[in-house]
């Protein structure tokens, strides 16, 4: 387009006239596509990190949470349904996973916890803010957590950690193998016990 401009025989008002009305357009183009666009997405859907959670995910907010949710004793949600006599609250596994809010890999997989946990809603999983407070953060690095996101497979009784691991999205296969695993171990030492 400037090629063409300045290729052309008009006088040099015209020229300049022409060169800055181009400008003028690409400007307002790019602000709309730029500015404008993106904050009308945003004002119609949410991002999918910040969509609801199945009802088998919750939150750690206190240290409190995060021992009951180690210990296994940490409340069932409101709406879960009642254990039946095969799946026992003793022989349910508990999933940490340990974030913080500005952390990219953790917004990314979070998508994939949802449906982690739509898929095995016998498994409790707590999410655990590290940076939540000076004492969680202390907590955090008590239990070992040096990479983020960090997930921890608990049993129920009594707290017994079966696996610990950092994952990233593409590590998601690792994670659900891993539950895989501990309910698979927790069905077998449930099967020894009768």
């Amino acid at each position: 387009v400037f090629f063409r401009l300045a290729t052309r025989r008009d006088p040099p008002s015209s020229f300049l006239a022409r060169l800055f009305r181009s400008l003028s357009h690409l400007i307002s183009f790019l602000f709309l596509f730029l500015f404008l666009f993106p904050f009308l997405l945003r004002t119609q859907t949410k991002f999918r990190y910040e969509l609801p959670a199945p009802s088998n995910v919750r939150a750690a907010r206190t240290i409190s949470d995060l021992e009951a949710a180690v210990a296994g004793t940490f409340p069932p949600p409101p709406s879960s349904p009642p254990p039946s006599s095969s799946n026992t609250t003793s022989t349910r596994l508990t999933v940490l996973e340990f974030y913080v809010p500005a952390c990219p890999a953790c917004r990314s997989l979070a998508p994939k916890l949802r449906q982690l946990a739509a898929d095995n809603p016998d498994v409790d999983f707590v999410t655990v803010n590290g940076e939540a407070s000076a004492e969680m953060s202390a907590a955090v690095e008590a239990l070992g957590v040096d990479r983020l996101p960090y997930f921890a497979v608990y049993r129920k009784d009594g707290g017994e950690r079966v696996s610990a691991f950092a994952c990233n999205l593409r590590r998601v296969a690792v994670l659900r193998a891993e539950i895989a695993a501990a309910k698979e171990c927790v069905g077998e030492c449930a099967a020894a016990a009768e």
